[in-house]
């Protein structure tokens, strides 16, 4: 596992994946040039994702589920980076 550290909450993994934090609520997912906006429950020491069974990308296309499986691996991945855990509601 290799984890960049692009910024102050920003972080990629070597699969390409960027996980960043947009604000209290939200987390930010990006993946080539599509991105993922995800809600989060912020814990002491884990985050909760909240992923929908069909999450969508900003432009509205779904996301295929090889690709969601490559984000979940990058945003645990990254997360963890960070010293938190992560658990997808």
């Amino acid at each position: 596992m290799t984890v960049q550290r692009l910024g102050n909450q920003s972080a990629r993994n070597d699969a390409g994946v960027t996980v960043s934090s947009r604000d209290r609520a939200t987390m930010r997912v990006d993946y080539h040039d599509s991105t993922l906006v995800v809600p989060v429950d912020r814990g002491s020491g884990s985050y909760g994702f909240y992923i929908p069974a069909m999450p969508v990308w900003t432009d509205g296309t779904v996301v295929p589920p090889d690709v969601l499986a490559v984000l979940k691996s990058g945003i645990v991945e990254v997360m963890a980076y960070w010293n938190i855990r992560v658990e997808f509601l």
